[in-house]
């Protein structure tokens, strides 16, 4: 076994490294999909790779069945062949769809400064409103709050607009030194009562995100060398903290057991070992489509078309999981553990090997399309407020699987992908060029990195 690992990390380096080098020759900028493509594939994939050649053992999770190395590195290459299929969509969308783009194109539609600052106050109102009816026992239902199988949707989920209230603020006024404070101590305060991290790390990534793209330095932002640190080890212990303080424990005591879990125990299962498993949770559904003997022909993100019918008007609405259920065993529940199929998993388990080149692949061409289409387009489009929120989500879609790539924009992210789509469902009666030129400066989503 060892054996095998040697070789998936050699195979995956070269992977990594040839599509780097692609990443180097077609993307602009830090803004171009690829770089957010390459960071969730080395945070999945390359990081659990040279943990288990350490000496770390696969996922045993609360599974009678544990999976085996064998199948951690199958799921490695099938990432590794997924992650060439998203080059070659860069390729594609660079070398057949450039020639239609005009750089610095004057957006038809332009983003409404009034419906920004009425969408952040509206969301942080929500918000609060959402926090009162869910009340303490909801927020702290890990299940509730992340939107899975026993979700209610919008009002579980609105629970966490208030950062996205600040960041729709942030869209129009920039990172003023006030304005920064307050939403970072919104975020922290949420973190102290939501099981959810998305709702502080999703934030935290489109901040930076904005911060790329209207900053005008040709440099390269050496802060970003600071900031993803940073949110690392804010990533690690939330979740030990928030159980820390679900048990009755002080902030500071909290903190402390969060730390300790987190950094000491770092990478074992006692510890921060269930974030890095998400390459073995991959396995083990490749292992379970295997078991059921059939494919599921793009069946797994049904369930998403009639997610908005209420379940007080259809209880037994099927769950946005309900494939992971029908694929489960005794010994290895993953849906009851709320454990997740990954993009690659569910591309397999509806299309087999074809599927994780193929369906990588288009999602590669519509991220990058997007991006060619907007280059050099004014950040206060509609478009470049959608193309944002969708690349600040990308992390869910990789590790989560295809529904995430609509939940999290419009259900999670609500009051952002919304407010971009309303433009166009809307217009506002007058571009915005004559009435707020503070908002129509040379910022770009190239974003000059």
């Amino acid at each position: 076994m060892t054996h095998s690992l040697t070789v998936a990390i050699a195979i995956d380096l070269t992977t990594v490294a040839l599509c780097a080098l692609v990443a180097f020759k077609v993307a602009r900028s830090l803004l171009h999909p690829a770089a957010m493509f390459l960071v969730c594939h080395c945070y999945i994939v390359t990081v659990r790779l040279f943990q288990l050649k350490s000496g770390m053992r696969p996922m045993t999770y609360s599974f009678e069945w544990p999976v085996t190395v064998g199948e951690v590195v199958r799921a490695a290459i099938a990432s590794d062949i997924a992650l060439v299929a998203m080059a070659l969509g860069w390729l594609a969308a660079r070398y057949w769809g450039e020639r239609r783009v005009v750089a610095n194109e004057q957006p038809k539609i332009m983003l409404s400064k009034a419906r920004l600052q009425f969408a952040g106050i509206l969301a942080i109102v929500l918000s609060c409103i959402a926090i009162m009816l869910v009340g303490p026992a909801g927020l702290r239902d890990e299940r509730l709050v992340a939107g899975t199988a026993e979700s209610s949707g919008y009002l579980l989920a609105a629970a966490g607009w208030t950062g996205w209230g600040f960041c729709l603020l942030h869209y129009i006024y920039g990172f003023p030194p006030l304005l920064l404070a307050t939403t970072v101590s919104v975020l922290f305060a949420s973190m102290m009562f939501s099981a959810f991290r998305g709702i502080v790390i999703i934030p935290l990534v489109f901040l930076i995100i904005l911060f790329l793209a209207r900053r005008q330095q040709k440099r390269f932002p050496v802060g970003l060398l600071i900031a993803a640190p940073l949110l690392w080890i804010i990533w690690l212990p939330m979740k030990p903290i928030f159980y820390s303080l679900q048990q009755g424990d002080q902030v500071d005591v909290a903190m402390e057991k969060g730390i300790d879990t987190a950094f000491h125990n770092f990478g074992r299962e006692n510890g921060s070992g269930i974030d890095f498993q998400f390459l073995d949770m991959i396995g083990s559904t490749m292992t379970l489509v295997d078991l059921h003997g059939q494919h599921l022909w793009g069946a797994s993100v049904a369930p998403l078309f009639v997610s908005p019918i209420p379940r007080l008007i259809w209880p037994d609405k099927p769950p946005l999981n309900q494939y992971q259920e029908e694929l489960d065993i005794p010994s290895r529940a993953m849906a009851k553990l709320n454990m997740t199929a990954g993009l690659v998993g569910e591309c397999y388990a509806d299309f087999g090997w074809a599927g994780i080149v193929l369906i990588p692949l288009l999602i590669s061409v519509a991220f990058t399309t997007s991006y060619l289409r907007l280059s050099g387009t004014n950040i206060f489009s509609p478009g470049c407020l959608l193309y944002l929120i969708f690349l600040s989500t990308f992390m869910q879609l990789y590790r989560d699987g295809l529904v995430s790539a609509v939940w999290f924009p419009f259900v999670h992210c609500a009051p952002v992908g919304w407010l971009a789509v309303s433009h166009w469902l809307f217009p506002p009666r007058d571009w915005q060029v004559h009435k707020e030129p503070e908002l129509v400066q040379s910022y770009s989503i190239t974003g000059r990195t």
